[in-house]
């Protein structure tokens, strides 16, 4: 199913829904989080169904939870296209999903899935991430109904959505979403010491086929002598105005390879591949691109970016795996602010202008922008990008890029 058509469903039905069960919701808001954390075994349900770059950020603050209670359960119901990343972090014992790839589909794993999760497993927390859809506030109501479970999700501006959750948590703005997520947790105790980035790291690293990546030929992956780039042109489904202008890709891509010692690497997944296709068509010096859009598994892409030196990315996905890698980082924010979802240190180039009409993607607009002429990127000139890079790394990019970490 289209997420536009899914949203206008979200909005406008799931709304109904909500408040018909708000007025069968009678939540006790004075429920006591001591007497969950206090139970034998604390069992979690996790929902957070859309944005892959979403589920690997809240991974950190699922590690500091299994931290502070190493015997706890955490489930996690998810979409059908998360599976696979989800099943490589350790910090989560149980995966549920859900398809929505067709209605009767839709209907039927999620029936399914409801009636799974009541009976299955002994749930006595759920906590909604999803920020303020109506389908993760039905779902959490479906779950905890009649039964003593207390259930966290998001402050929303509709009271009925309110009354689902036995506790509401405010959205604080003025944090990185890493931050807000764990804001989220600290209703259990969970606290900073126990934000553990480099287990996420190695999670990730262990998923690595290295035998699936050599099938790709990737000559010299491993020279020394040469910087291995990867590039990423796309960007999510739901805000194609994050990807910054194919034009501007071509100028930068064409004048990267200008120096023998660097290859390209292009990446995308298959609804991607031509798209990315028509760009390969406008680059000169084909013999040092490799392009494998719609060709890499996510353990695919996790090696092809671990084996990489730079990784250069729209919003999207693929750069909160890089930066969970600890790779170094160029991307591009623009309908997005990376005040709240860009990468944080100084391996991390972002490139950002803060214009009048930036963001235009929010939690308030289901991160939905009809905009046309995303000028926010545009206003970006691949000039400034090139100059930027060679002065951070050097001309030849060689002695300050070069990974020392494989």
């Amino acid at each position: 199913m289209k997420i536009s058509y899914l949203r206008n469903i979200d909005q406008y039905i799931g709304a109904c829904i909500i408040y018909i069960f708000s007025l069968f919701k009678k939540n006790d808001k004075t429920q006591s989080i001591e007497n969950v954390i206090n139970e034998e075994k604390l069992s979690i349900l996790v929902i957070k169904y859309f944005g892959f770059g979403s589920i690997l950020l809240t991974s950190l603050s699922l590690n500091a939870v299994k931290k502070k209670y190493p015997n706890s359960t955490i489930t996690l119901l998810t979409l059908e296209q998360n599976e696979e990343i989800s099943n490589l972090l350790s910090s989560i014992d149980n995966v549920e999903i859900v398809n929505i790839n067709h209605p009767l589909t839709f209907i039927t794993t999620y029936v399914n899935v409801i009636f799974r999760i009541r009976t299955k497993y002994k749930i006595n927390l759920v906590i909604d991430l999803e920020f303020l859809t109506n389908f993760s506030a039905i779902s959490s109501f479906l779950i905890c109904f009649n039964k003593k479970i207390l259930s966290i999700g998001f402050h929303s501006p509709i009271k009925a959505r309110n009354t689902i959750y036995t506790h509401n948590i405010s959205f604080d703005h003025s944090r990185h979403i890493t931050k807000i997520f764990l804001k989220v947790f600290s209703i259990i105790n969970v606290d900073n010491e126990g934000f553990n980035y480099l287990v996420t790291k190695q999670d990730l690293i262990k998923s690595i086929d290295h035998e699936s990546i050599n099938k790709f030929k990737i000559k010299g992956i491993n020279d020394q002598k040469k910087i291995y780039i990867c590039v990423n042109i796309n960007a999510a489904k739901l805000c194609l105005n994050r990807r910054w202008p194919k034009s501007y890709f071509i100028d930068l891509v064409n004048e990267l390879l200008n120096n023998d010692n660097i290859k390209i690497i292009l990446i995308g997944d298959k609804s991607e591949v031509n798209y990315v296709n028509e760009f390969v068509k406008k680059i000169y010096k084909l013999e040092n691109l490799e392009n494998l859009c719609g060709k890499l598994s996510i353990k695919q892409l996790i090696g092809v970016l671990y084996y990489t030196d730079l990784f250069i990315t729209n919003d999207s996905g693929p750069l909160h795996l890089a930066v969970l890698l600890d790779m170094p980082t160029v991307s591009f924010f623009g309908p997005e602010t990376p005040y709240i979802y860009g990468p944080n240190g100084d391996q991390h180039t972002v490139f950002y202008q803060d214009i009048f009409c930036s963001p235009c993607i929010n939690i308030y607009n289901s991160k939905f922008s009809s905009c046309t002429n995303n000028i926010c990127l545009k206003q970006i000139e691949p000039k400034t990008v090139i100059n930027k890079i060679f002065e951070k790394y050097g001309p030849d990019l060689n002695n300050n890029l070069k990974k020392t970490n494989i």
